[in-house]
């Protein structure tokens, strides 16, 4: 079962690390997964809250900061995979117990973060945010608009919270490569335009370039 599930029953109370950035849309992230933590562990507390400038290398460092003056942190947030593999290689160098704290990662856009996901040591969720549909449904929306067609007035892209159990059912792995399983996404999500990797964009005829 998933740590994120059991965190009360294990006395948890839910001190976290929050590697956040800038942009509204990041700072919306680590507010939604501080109301999501605290509906959760009513006592959570945030201990840092941190720019970590979306770099690794930069979110190794103030994670191992923060991990050698706080050693009470048990939960940290990431907003996004780069952000968390920076994190995650901090507390490997600091030998941490991975039982002990539990690093979430909004993406899992790349292989590096879904193998450790797989691996469920230090990253045991994650908010999976599809990039192979969000691309594909951007330039498919964006040759219909160039085409005059009509379009919704929102176009939702799916997500999932995803584990190491869950993770296969949307992903398979080939080697060191994760692949996306369009039959598992299409029986599970509406998608908001009808996109597939086997058939060319639907609109005609089509721009010279998007940018």
């Amino acid at each position: 079962m998933c740590r994120s599930v059991c965190l009360p029953a294990l006395g948890w109370k839910g001190l976290r690390l929050d590697l956040t950035y800038s942009l509204a849309n990041t700072q919306a992230r680590s507010r939604g997964f501080t109301a999501g933590l605290k509906e959760t562990i009513p006592e959570a507390e945030i201990v840092l809250s941190i720019n970590a400038q979306s770099r690794s290398a930069v979110a190794y460092q103030l994670t191992r900061d923060a991990l050698t003056v706080y050693k009470q942190i048990n939960i940290i947030f990431a907003i996004n995979d780069t952000t968390a593999w920076g994190a995650i290689q901090a507390c490997r160098d600091l030998a941490i117990d991975p039982q002990k704290i539990l690093i979430i990662s909004f993406g899992l856009e790349g292989d590096k973060l879904k193998s450790a996901l797989m691996d469920g040591d230090y990253c045991q969720l994650g908010v999976a945010m599809f990039p192979e549909i969000v691309g594909p449904v951007c330039v498919e929306a964006a040759i219909e608009a160039f085409n005059h067609l009509p379009l919704p007035h929102n176009l939702f892209t799916p997500y999932a919270i995803l584990t190491s159990e869950t993770l296969p059912e949307l992903y398979n792995r080939r080697e060191d490569h994760w692949e996306i399983r369009w039959d598992a996404i299409r029986a599970r999500f509406q998608l908001p335009l009808d996109i597939c990797p086997e058939k060319p964009c639907a609109a005609e005829p089509r721009p010279r370039r998007i940018v």
